[in-house]
Protein backbone atom coordinates (compact mmCIF):
# COMPACT_ATOMS: atom_id res chain seq x y z
CA UNK A 1 0.00 0.00 0.00
CA UNK A 2 1.56 3.18 -1.23
CA UNK A 3 2.10 5.78 1.37
CA UNK A 4 -0.15 8.94 1.18
CA UNK A 5 0.69 11.50 -0.96
CA UNK A 6 1.33 14.05 2.13
CA UNK A 7 3.99 12.00 3.36
CA UNK A 8 6.08 11.73 0.06
CA UNK A 9 5.88 15.40 -0.51
CA UNK A 10 7.03 16.08 3.05
CA UNK A 11 10.28 14.45 2.71
CA UNK A 12 10.88 15.44 -0.49
CA UNK A 13 10.40 19.21 0.61
CA UNK A 14 13.24 18.96 2.78
CA UNK A 15 16.42 19.66 1.23
CA UNK A 16 19.30 17.48 -0.02
CA UNK A 17 22.33 16.73 3.35
CA UNK A 18 19.74 18.40 5.53
CA UNK A 19 20.74 18.38 9.59
CA UNK A 20 18.68 15.73 12.15
CA UNK A 21 16.23 18.84 12.67
CA UNK A 22 14.79 19.05 9.04
CA UNK A 23 13.48 15.92 9.64
CA UNK A 24 11.48 16.17 12.76
CA UNK A 25 8.05 16.91 10.73
CA UNK A 26 8.12 14.26 8.58
CA UNK A 27 8.79 11.42 10.53
CA UNK A 28 6.71 12.47 13.20
CA UNK A 29 4.02 12.80 10.06
CA UNK A 30 5.41 8.89 8.71
CA UNK A 31 4.59 7.57 11.98
CA UNK A 32 1.19 9.21 13.19
CA UNK A 33 0.13 7.33 9.81
CA UNK A 34 1.02 3.96 10.98
CA UNK A 35 -0.14 4.71 14.10
CA UNK A 36 -2.98 6.83 13.98
CA UNK A 37 -3.90 9.13 16.66
CA UNK A 38 -7.33 6.98 17.51
CA UNK A 39 -5.25 4.10 18.13
CA UNK A 40 -4.26 3.01 21.69
CA UNK A 41 -0.49 3.70 20.25
CA UNK A 42 1.21 7.11 21.53
CA UNK A 43 4.48 8.84 20.18
CA UNK A 44 6.44 10.47 22.17
CA UNK A 45 9.63 12.46 20.13
CA UNK A 46 12.31 13.81 22.89
CA UNK A 47 15.74 14.55 22.59
CA UNK A 48 18.15 12.12 24.32
CA UNK A 49 21.86 12.33 25.13
CA UNK A 50 24.18 10.30 23.55
CA UNK A 51 27.56 8.62 25.33
CA UNK A 52 28.75 7.78 22.10
CA UNK A 53 28.32 10.96 20.28
CA UNK A 54 31.23 13.57 20.60
CA UNK A 55 30.96 16.96 22.79
CA UNK A 56 27.82 15.26 24.66
CA UNK A 57 25.43 15.72 21.63
CA UNK A 58 21.67 14.97 21.31
CA UNK A 59 20.12 12.68 19.71
CA UNK A 60 16.57 12.56 18.65
CA UNK A 61 14.32 10.05 19.19
CA UNK A 62 10.40 8.87 18.80
CA UNK A 63 9.58 6.04 20.80
CA UNK A 64 5.77 4.36 20.31
CA UNK A 65 4.21 3.21 23.72
CA UNK A 66 1.21 1.00 24.08
CA UNK A 67 -0.66 0.88 27.21
CA UNK A 68 -0.42 -1.93 29.38
CA UNK A 69 -2.53 -2.09 32.69
CA UNK A 70 -2.59 1.42 31.94
CA UNK A 71 1.13 1.56 32.04
CA UNK A 72 2.86 2.89 28.75
CA UNK A 73 4.98 0.61 27.69
CA UNK A 74 7.20 1.41 24.43
CA UNK A 75 7.42 -0.71 21.52
CA UNK A 76 9.15 0.86 18.77
CA UNK A 77 12.10 3.37 19.19
CA UNK A 78 13.34 5.55 15.88
CA UNK A 79 16.61 7.38 16.31
CA UNK A 80 16.86 10.06 14.14
CA UNK A 81 19.99 11.42 12.39
CA UNK A 82 21.16 13.60 9.43
CA UNK A 83 21.33 12.98 6.24
CA UNK A 84 24.78 13.19 6.04
CA UNK A 85 25.56 10.61 8.52
CA UNK A 86 25.80 7.96 5.96
CA UNK A 87 28.61 9.29 4.40
CA UNK A 88 30.71 9.25 7.58
CA UNK A 89 31.77 6.24 8.83
CA UNK A 90 32.32 7.64 12.38
CA UNK A 91 28.84 8.78 12.56
CA UNK A 92 27.33 5.76 11.23
CA UNK A 93 29.39 3.76 14.14
CA UNK A 94 28.05 6.31 16.88
CA UNK A 95 24.37 6.16 15.55
CA UNK A 96 25.01 2.28 15.55
CA UNK A 97 26.00 2.33 18.90
CA UNK A 98 23.20 4.73 20.52
CA UNK A 99 20.40 2.88 19.32
CA UNK A 100 21.65 -0.76 20.87
CA UNK A 101 22.46 0.92 23.82
CA UNK A 102 18.38 2.59 23.78
CA UNK A 103 17.10 -1.14 23.31
CA UNK A 104 19.24 -2.13 26.14
CA UNK A 105 17.20 0.58 28.21
CA UNK A 106 13.60 -0.06 26.56
CA UNK A 107 14.05 -3.85 26.43
CA UNK A 108 13.20 -4.89 29.97
CA UNK A 109 9.81 -2.73 29.52
CA UNK A 110 8.62 -3.77 26.34
CA UNK A 111 5.55 -5.68 26.40
CA UNK A 112 5.94 -7.47 22.94
CA UNK A 113 7.90 -10.87 21.94
CA UNK A 114 10.62 -8.88 20.04
CA UNK A 115 11.79 -4.84 20.49
CA UNK A 116 12.26 -3.58 17.44
CA UNK A 117 14.36 -0.17 16.20
CA UNK A 118 14.89 2.07 13.50
CA UNK A 119 17.88 4.11 12.74
CA UNK A 120 16.86 6.94 10.26
CA UNK A 121 19.87 9.01 8.64
CA UNK A 122 17.53 11.03 6.27
CA UNK A 123 15.56 8.66 4.26
CA UNK A 124 17.90 5.86 4.82
CA UNK A 125 16.67 2.96 7.45
CA UNK A 126 18.56 0.61 9.13
CA UNK A 127 16.17 -1.98 11.14
CA UNK A 128 17.30 -3.77 14.50
CA UNK A 129 15.32 -6.20 16.53
CA UNK A 130 15.75 -7.99 19.93
CA UNK A 131 14.03 -10.47 21.54
CA UNK A 132 12.48 -9.06 24.79
CA UNK A 133 11.87 -12.32 26.75
CA UNK A 134 15.21 -13.63 26.13
CA UNK A 135 17.71 -12.05 28.62
CA UNK A 136 21.09 -13.71 26.41
CA UNK A 137 19.61 -12.94 23.01
CA UNK A 138 21.84 -10.58 20.99
CA UNK A 139 20.55 -7.54 18.95
CA UNK A 140 19.88 -8.23 15.56
CA UNK A 141 22.00 -7.23 13.37
CA UNK A 142 24.97 -8.31 15.48
CA UNK A 143 27.25 -5.45 15.97
CA UNK A 144 30.40 -5.14 13.81
CA UNK A 145 33.78 -6.00 15.73
CA UNK A 146 36.21 -3.16 16.70
CA UNK A 147 38.45 -2.78 13.72
CA UNK A 148 40.12 0.65 12.17
CA UNK A 149 38.06 0.62 9.06
CA UNK A 150 34.61 0.83 8.00
CA UNK A 151 33.07 -1.05 11.58
CA UNK A 152 29.38 -1.04 10.53
CA UNK A 153 29.05 -0.70 6.56
CA UNK A 154 26.88 2.07 4.65
CA UNK A 155 24.89 -1.11 3.06
CA UNK A 156 23.02 -1.53 6.52
CA UNK A 157 21.16 1.83 5.77
CA UNK A 158 20.45 0.10 2.62
CA UNK A 159 16.39 0.86 2.60
CA UNK A 160 15.13 4.05 1.47
CA UNK A 161 11.40 5.15 2.76
CA UNK A 162 10.19 6.77 -0.38
CA UNK A 163 10.13 4.12 -2.62
CA UNK A 164 8.23 0.85 -2.61
CA UNK A 165 10.72 -1.28 -1.84
CA UNK A 166 11.56 0.27 1.47
CA UNK A 167 8.28 1.02 2.62
CA UNK A 168 7.49 -2.63 2.20
CA UNK A 169 10.37 -3.32 4.39
CA UNK A 170 9.09 -0.48 7.22
CA UNK A 171 5.89 -2.01 7.15
CA UNK A 172 7.07 -5.10 7.59
CA UNK A 173 9.32 -4.65 10.46
CA UNK A 174 6.68 -2.43 12.07
CA UNK A 175 3.82 -5.12 11.71
CA UNK A 176 5.01 -6.64 15.12
CA UNK A 177 5.24 -3.59 17.08
CA UNK A 178 1.52 -2.78 15.46
CA UNK A 179 0.27 -6.19 17.24
CA UNK A 180 -0.48 -6.98 20.64
CA UNK A 181 0.76 -10.02 22.28
CA UNK A 182 -2.54 -11.28 22.52
CA UNK A 183 -2.16 -11.66 18.54
CA UNK A 184 1.09 -13.09 18.81
CA UNK A 185 1.30 -15.44 21.50
CA UNK A 186 -0.28 -19.32 21.31
CA UNK A 187 -1.31 -19.01 25.33
CA UNK A 188 -3.26 -15.63 24.40
CA UNK A 189 -5.10 -17.33 22.03
CA UNK A 190 -6.15 -20.15 24.74
CA UNK A 191 -6.88 -17.01 27.37
CA UNK A 192 -8.95 -15.30 24.40
CA UNK A 193 -10.96 -18.58 24.18
CA UNK A 194 -11.57 -18.54 27.29
CA UNK A 195 -12.57 -15.48 27.25
CA UNK A 196 -14.75 -16.72 23.94
CA UNK A 197 -16.72 -19.50 26.60
CA UNK A 198 -16.75 -16.99 30.17
CA UNK A 199 -18.88 -14.61 27.71
CA UNK A 200 -21.49 -17.45 26.86
CA UNK A 201 -25.06 -17.42 28.24
CA UNK A 202 -24.77 -20.68 29.71
CA UNK A 203 -21.28 -19.72 31.73
CA UNK A 204 -22.57 -16.10 33.16
CA UNK A 205 -23.11 -17.11 36.73
CA UNK A 206 -20.52 -16.80 39.68
CA UNK A 207 -18.98 -19.52 40.93
CA UNK A 208 -20.92 -21.38 43.87
CA UNK A 209 -17.53 -20.45 45.70
CA UNK A 210 -18.87 -16.71 45.89
CA UNK A 211 -21.68 -17.68 47.86
CA UNK A 212 -19.60 -18.60 51.15
CA UNK A 213 -18.63 -14.48 50.55
CA UNK A 214 -19.80 -12.39 53.48
CA UNK A 215 -18.61 -8.30 53.61
CA UNK A 216 -19.47 -8.33 57.02
CA UNK A 217 -16.91 -10.63 58.23
CA UNK A 218 -13.86 -9.07 59.00
CA UNK A 219 -10.95 -9.43 56.84
CA UNK A 220 -8.90 -11.91 58.86
CA UNK A 221 -11.96 -13.84 59.19
CA UNK A 222 -12.48 -13.66 55.00
CA UNK A 223 -8.72 -14.59 54.69
CA UNK A 224 -9.50 -17.81 57.21
CA UNK A 225 -12.59 -19.25 55.91
CA UNK A 226 -12.95 -18.51 52.39
CA UNK A 227 -9.72 -20.64 51.17
CA UNK A 228 -11.24 -23.78 53.74
CA UNK A 229 -14.95 -23.68 52.27
CA UNK A 230 -13.70 -23.01 48.89
CA UNK A 231 -11.75 -26.55 48.87
CA UNK A 232 -15.00 -28.22 48.69
CA UNK A 233 -16.18 -26.97 45.33
CA UNK A 234 -15.27 -28.21 41.97
CA UNK A 235 -15.14 -24.62 40.37
CA UNK A 236 -11.64 -22.85 39.16
CA UNK A 237 -10.89 -20.84 41.69
CA UNK A 238 -8.78 -17.83 39.47
CA UNK A 239 -6.04 -17.91 37.10
CA UNK A 240 -2.11 -18.00 37.95
CA UNK A 241 -0.20 -16.62 34.69
CA UNK A 242 3.79 -17.17 35.54
CA UNK A 243 6.33 -16.24 32.60
CA UNK A 244 9.83 -14.44 32.91
CA UNK A 245 9.45 -11.10 34.29
CA UNK A 246 8.47 -8.39 31.79
CA UNK A 247 7.10 -10.41 29.03
CA UNK A 248 3.80 -9.21 28.57
CA UNK A 249 1.74 -11.31 31.31
CA UNK A 250 -0.09 -8.31 32.40
CA UNK A 251 -2.02 -7.64 29.54
CA UNK A 252 -3.63 -11.17 28.74
CA UNK A 253 -4.73 -10.92 32.44
CA UNK A 254 -6.45 -7.69 32.03
CA UNK A 255 -7.70 -9.07 28.94
CA UNK A 256 -8.93 -11.91 30.99
CA UNK A 257 -10.30 -10.07 34.33
CA UNK A 258 -12.10 -7.40 31.85
CA UNK A 259 -13.87 -10.30 30.45
CA UNK A 260 -15.05 -12.14 33.54
CA UNK A 261 -19.28 -11.45 33.99
CA UNK A 262 -19.33 -11.23 37.43
CA UNK A 263 -18.76 -8.30 40.31
CA UNK A 264 -16.85 -11.16 42.54
CA UNK A 265 -13.35 -11.03 41.28
CA UNK A 266 -9.66 -9.28 41.75
CA UNK A 267 -6.38 -9.53 40.10
CA UNK A 268 -3.30 -9.00 42.52
CA UNK A 269 0.24 -9.00 41.40
CA UNK A 270 3.21 -11.67 42.80
CA UNK A 271 4.35 -10.09 45.21
CA UNK A 272 1.07 -9.11 46.81
CA UNK A 273 -0.47 -12.83 46.18
CA UNK A 274 2.80 -14.19 48.57
CA UNK A 275 1.90 -11.45 50.92
CA UNK A 276 -1.52 -12.63 51.67
CA UNK A 277 -0.57 -16.31 51.35
CA UNK A 278 1.84 -15.69 53.94
CA UNK A 279 -0.48 -13.98 55.84
CA UNK A 280 -2.93 -17.05 55.55
CA UNK A 281 -0.23 -19.33 57.02
CA UNK A 282 0.08 -16.97 59.79
CA UNK A 283 -3.80 -17.12 60.48
CA UNK A 284 -3.76 -20.97 60.70
CA UNK A 285 -0.19 -20.45 63.15
CA UNK A 286 -2.53 -18.74 65.35
CA UNK A 287 -5.70 -20.85 64.90
CA UNK A 288 -3.72 -23.74 66.07
CA UNK A 289 -1.89 -22.05 68.81
CA UNK A 290 -5.62 -21.24 69.94
CA UNK A 291 -6.92 -24.55 69.53
CA UNK A 292 -4.06 -26.05 71.84
CA UNK A 293 -4.72 -22.96 74.27
CA UNK A 294 -8.31 -24.08 74.39
CA UNK A 295 -8.12 -28.04 74.25
CA UNK A 296 -8.96 -28.50 71.22
CA UNK A 297 -7.85 -30.19 68.02
CA UNK A 298 -7.88 -28.29 64.69
CA UNK A 299 -9.38 -30.80 62.01
CA UNK A 300 -10.04 -30.30 58.18
CA UNK A 301 -11.62 -27.83 56.15
CA UNK A 302 -11.64 -25.64 60.18
CA UNK A 303 -13.56 -28.23 61.77
CA UNK A 304 -13.09 -28.65 65.43
CA UNK A 305 -12.18 -31.75 67.11
CA UNK A 306 -12.81 -32.56 70.67
CA UNK A 307 -9.56 -33.04 72.58
CA UNK A 308 -9.55 -35.75 75.69
CA UNK A 309 -9.96 -34.27 79.39
CA UNK A 310 -6.64 -33.99 80.73
CA UNK A 311 -6.43 -36.49 83.59
CA UNK A 312 -3.98 -35.09 85.92
CA UNK A 313 -5.01 -32.86 88.84
CA UNK A 314 -6.72 -30.37 89.36
CA UNK A 315 -4.05 -27.75 88.46
CA UNK A 316 -3.90 -24.28 87.67
CA UNK A 317 -3.88 -24.61 84.33
CA UNK A 318 -5.57 -28.00 83.61
CA UNK A 319 -8.53 -26.32 85.89
CA UNK A 320 -8.70 -23.87 82.88
CA UNK A 321 -8.58 -26.15 80.48
CA UNK A 322 -11.37 -28.54 81.68
CA UNK A 323 -13.41 -25.27 82.41
CA UNK A 324 -13.28 -24.35 78.89
CA UNK A 325 -13.50 -28.10 77.71
CA UNK A 326 -17.12 -28.50 79.34
CA UNK A 327 -18.61 -24.79 77.74
CA UNK A 328 -17.20 -26.02 74.21
CA UNK A 329 -17.55 -29.54 74.24
CA UNK A 330 -20.37 -31.11 76.61
CA UNK A 331 -19.12 -34.01 78.30
CA UNK A 332 -21.36 -37.32 79.63
CA UNK A 333 -21.30 -37.75 83.18
CA UNK A 334 -22.90 -41.27 84.39
CA UNK A 335 -23.98 -41.94 87.68
CA UNK A 336 -21.79 -43.74 90.36
CA UNK A 337 -23.88 -46.44 92.85
CA UNK A 338 -24.01 -45.05 95.84
CA UNK A 339 -24.45 -47.04 99.22
CA UNK A 340 -26.07 -46.25 102.28
CA UNK A 341 -24.94 -46.83 106.02
CA UNK A 342 -27.49 -47.95 108.14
Amino acid sequence: MPWPPTIPRTFKATPPGSSELEFHGPYNKLLYSLFPTNSDFSIVPRYLESATLPSGDLVFSFTVFFPVANVDRPVLSLELTGARGVESALRRREADEHVRRRMHELRDQCPLPKLRAISAMGTKLSFYHVDAIDDDAKIIPLPAPARVDDSVPAQQWDCDVLDGVGEARLRKHLAGSSSTRSKSDNAAHKIAEIIGQLRSPNNSHPPHYFQYYNPGYSKSYSYQSLPRRGRSTDNPKGLLLTSHPSCGKSFPVDLWFSALPTSFKARKHYCELVLEYRFISLIDTLYEARCRILGLTAGIRGHVLPRRPCERGPGRHDGAIRRRNTVLTPTVQTSRPTTRRT
